[in-house]
This record gives C-alpha cells, structure tokens and sequence, in this order.
C-alpha cells in the first residue's frame, strides 16, 4: 500500500479534475442560474417565516427578525454542504415549526405583559423587550431541536426510518407534492391558494401563466435532456413576461401592487443579529413556559428529517447517511439557535429542484448561499424585480412532479390496497397536515400487514399418528395398533411467528377436524417457531383448557 502522502497525491488531479469540469458550460451555466434561483427561493422563505412570526405583532422589528433567519438559513445551510453525507441536499428553514412558533408567540406576548415584565415598557412604545423574548424563544427551540437531533445521531438511531413500508413514504412524498403544487398557488394569487382565491375576479391572471410554466417544465423535464433546457426555459418565461408587461403599460410599481412582482423586500442591512445586553430585556419565566413547545418542534423536526432523507434517495437513486444527516442538522440548528434563526432541516422540494434542474451537486448550493449572503448584507431589494409567477411556476412544478411520479407512474408498481393508502395520506396531509397523514399511514399499512400475514398459514405440515410415527421397531400387530389409533391423532408442525391471526387459523382448524370426526389427541411441533405474542398464548392456553376438560374424571 502506498504511503498517504502518494495517496493524497494521486486523488489531487481527481479533484481538480472535478472542479474543472464544473467550469465547463453544461455544467457552469445551469448551477448558476438554478442557484441563483434556490438562493431567491430560500431568501423568500426566510422572509416569509419570520414575518409568519414576528410580522402582526411586531411590525416594527421586522427587518431585524429577517436578518435572524438568514443568519440561521446561513448556518445551516452551510453545515449541510461541509458535513452533509450528499452533496446535493438544501437545508434552510421550515414552515411547519415556524407555524407553530407563530402560535406561541401570541401567547408569549400576552404572557409577558400580564407578568409585567414588559407592560409598562409596552405601554411606553418600546416593544424591544417583548421582541426579545419571543426571539429567544425562537433560538431555545432551536437549541432544542439541534440537541434533540445530534443526539438522535450521535446514538445511530437514524435507522429507524428505514422499517417505514414503502406506500407510507410514497404517501409522504405524494403529500409533499400537493402542499407544493398549492403553495405554488399560493405564492402566484398571494392568498391561500383556495378555490375562492382562484376564481376571483381578476386572478387568473395571476396564476394562470405560473400554471402554464409548471406544465410546460413537466414535460419538458420528461422530454428533452439537455443542460440548457431549464436555463432557458426560466430566462426565457421572465424576458417574455416583461415583454408583455411594458407592451400593455404600466411600471414596476404598478406590476407589484397587483402582485405580478415579488416583494416588496427590505433594503436595509440586515445583518444585526443578538447582542449579549439583549438578553437583560428577555422575560425568562415566559420562555421557559415554551419548553413543551420546544420538544414538539424538536419531534417533528426529527420525523421530517428522516421521511425528507428518505425521500431524497429516491429522487437521487443513492443511499443517505441517515445518521450523519441527523448530526449535521443537529449541529446546523445548534450554530443557527446561538446565532438566533429559527429551525431548518432537508427541504424535500428545493433539494429535488437541485436534483432536476442543476447538476445535483454543492455548486448550487454554494451560490445559494451566497445569495442569502448579499441579501444578508445588502437587503433583498433585488427580488423585487422577479415576477411572481416564475418562482410560484416553479414551485408548482415540483409539486406537479411528486403526484405525477407516485399517483402516476407508481400505480402500476403497486397493489390496489398500497396505492390506496398513498391516495389516503395524500387527502389527509391536504385536509390536516403531515403529521396526521402519516401516522394514519402507518397504522393502515399495519393493519393489510396484519391481514395478510394472517393468510400466510402457520401450520407447516398437518398429519396424523398414522402418516408420522416414532422410530422404534415393533411387531406387525403393535403397529396395525398403532396405525389404528393414530388415524385420531392430529399432528400440526407450526412455522414462523405466531401472533393472534396465525394463532386463530390454527385453532380453527383443531376444531373443524374435531367436529368432522374423532380426534383423541392434538400434538403441537414448535421446532419451526419463531416467536409467539401474547394473544397467541392466550389462545394456545384456552386449547389446553379445552383439552383438560375432556379428559376423563376418576372412576
């Protein structure tokens, strides 16, 4: 074996190789521009989130609950392409702990005026000290879900995920697919994405070429390969859209008021983050109160940490580290949580984006990044000027993507009753979230596991005294005895694991022998089990009772 330093040596030309081929136009031009376009995604996220938060009750500390989020969208985002097992995974922050937070934060408002540790500072105008303790609560819950994850990590519990039957994961992606395609909705009519907000006057032209755009990517995504494709199809859709924009008149003013633009975005620096002389202001009795909140978050965060990894190899055909995942997010939420962001983990969505559209790499990534950097730094004016429904298109398309791959194309693969439980978490992930779908999932494929290893039948060979006797010689006479009396004995050699379906079977059939003719004796063989329940030695148990009442009474 060569020494290290030849090693390192030979694998030097093999990485800069890799870095060469990633300046070479079919590589360079779409992880440019698709990055360019996750940064604007994350960006937009990070805006949105925080002002889910912070924006109705603390309107005048936006800017800097803004500049919070990307500092906890930097970090981690930049953990996971250090120390992220795939290279093409986007982290950034999430929706449903920010949903949550933005409930909690109502109450901790109200908690600290009533427990006075900001009324007479809130009746003054200076809302700072109640800003700083829902940001700190922000950043506990972070803490939280970082070291709840770590150590999920640290003890390889990640595997876990992997005994999740496969319709559960094909329902979760198909979910992820419809809260995608309406929140592309959403994103194009700046509403709910409802049927109201669709059929209101005057919308259709809002969302109806973001429609168009995600269909034509469908198909161009399945149709034509080639690198420039998604390039040109997005510079494309935004030359055309201000073609038509300054033809029919009107200025960028106008365009963002009827919501055909993004934003308006801050322009300030935002970059202000937490000073230690905050934390004076904070009322910590009300923080705390939110420490059951914090666990629910961290237990979500884990649950879709693990699904998303999942999900993500698929998309990619690759294995994911499932533990080194979790300790990279762990350890992302813990740098994001010290600088005061709010909780990120895999997004199934952008990540799938890299997938489709970019090379699938870090390259992406790292642009992002840098992005979310320069808003960070110089606001997000820039996004000003990207119409709404290029970014609403796009998320729509990878929402049209994960319903067209599992209600589509996987139907085929899979049985009536496993597509049917897809179908079933797609409705109920619609109707009433992720965590709903899912376990309703789990407990449907439970139940046709249930059922159909019932119909596996645990009795290996059934014969009778006559067909399987002993091995020790005996006269003709002893044995036309035997053979006599064996024809009423009934040997059963049971297999596999006996639970209450398996265990029912068997008994069914002791007593269908017994009423269809004599039967003096049952002999039970156990050499091929495995295991028995509990409701299985329950029912063993009543056989023997059965069999000691008929035995004969003393004379």
């Amino acid at each position: 074996m060569p020494p290290s330093s030849d090693v390192s040596e030979l694998e030097r030309p093999t990485s800069r190789k890799r870095w060469w081929a990633a300046l070479r136009p079919a590589e360079l031009i779409p992880n440019l521009i698709i990055g360019v376009v996750l940064g604007g995604l994350i960006v937009t996220f990070a805006i949105s989130l925080a002002t889910l938060i912070y924006g109705a009750l603390l309107p005048e500390h936006l800017d800097r609950a803004i500049g919070l989020a990307l500092f906890g969208t930097l970090a981690v985002g930049l953990l996971a392409v250090i120390m992220g097992s795939h290279p093409g995974v986007v982290i950034h922050m999430q929706d449903a702990p920010a949903a949550i937070l933005a409930g909690a934060a109502t109450g901790i408002v109200a908690g600290v005026v009533a427990g006075g540790g900001a009324s007479d500072a809130a009746l003054a105008g200076d809302t700072l000290p109640i800003f700083m303790t829902v940001a700190v609560t922000v950043a506990l819950t972070t803490l939280v879900t970082g070291a709840v994850l770590l150590l999920f990590g640290l003890f390889r519990l990640g595997r876990m995920v992997r005994y999740l039957p496969f319709p559960v994961i094909g329902g979760f992606m198909a979910g992820t697919g419809w809260l995608l395609f309406s929140g592309g909705l959403s994103v194009m009519t700046s509403g709910n994405g409802s049927l109201s907000e669709l059929l209101r006057a005057g919308s259709t032209a809002n969302w109806l070429p973001g429609m168009a755009f995600a269909a034509l990517l469908l198909y161009l995504s399945r149709a034509v390969q080639h690198y420039l494709i998604w390039p040109a199809a997005v510079v494309g859709a935004g030359a055309i859209f201000y073609v038509i924009a300054f033809a029919g008149g009107g200025d960028l003013d106008g365009w963002r008021a009827n919501g055909y633009l993004l934003g308006p975005f801050p322009e300030a620096d935002l970059a202000q983050g937490l000073a230690p002389a905050d934390l004076a202001l904070v009322h910590w009795p009300v923080v705390m109160a939110q420490l059951p909140t914090a666990l629910t978050i961290a237990g979500i965060s884990l649950l879709a940490v693990l699904l998303s990894s999942t999900a993500i190899e698929m998309t990619y055909d690759r294995r994911v580290d499932l533990n080194q995942e979790l300790r990279t997010t762990g350890l992302g939420n813990l740098l994001a949580g010290t600088l005061g962001g709010q909780v990120g983990y895999h997004s199934l969505s952008l990540t799938a984006l890299n997938a489709r559209a970019g090379t699938g790499g870090r390259a992406p990534i790292v642009i992002a990044l840098v992005v979310v950097a320069v808003a960070l730094q110089f606001g997000a004016g820039l996004l000003d000027f990207v119409p709404t429904f290029l970014i609403g298109g796009l998320v729509a398309f990878l929402g049209m993507d994960f319903l067209y791959s599992w209600l589509v194309e996987e139907y085929r693969r899979l049985t009536n009753m496993e597509y049917a439980v897809v179908v079933v978490i797609v409705v109920l992930v619609g109707v009433a979230g992720f965590l709903a779908g899912v376990a309703l999932g789990l407990f449907l494929t439970v139940v046709l596991f249930v059922v159909n290893y019932s119909r596996v039948d645990a009795v290996r060979h059934a014969l009778s005294g006559a067909e399987l006797h002993s091995r020790v010689r005996r006269d003709p006479e002893e044995r036309r005895v035997v053979a006599e009396a064996g024809k009423d004995v009934l040997i059963l050699q049971l297999q596999g694991f006996l639970f209450f379906g398996t265990a029912n079977a068997v008994l069914e059939r002791i007593q269908k022998r017994q009423e269809e003719g004599r039967l003096s004796a049952v002999i039970l063989d156990f050499r091929r089990v495995t295991g028995v329940d509990a409701s299985a030695a329950v029912a063993l148990r009543r056989l023997l009772s059965r069999a000691v009442d008929r035995l004969p009474g003393p004379a």
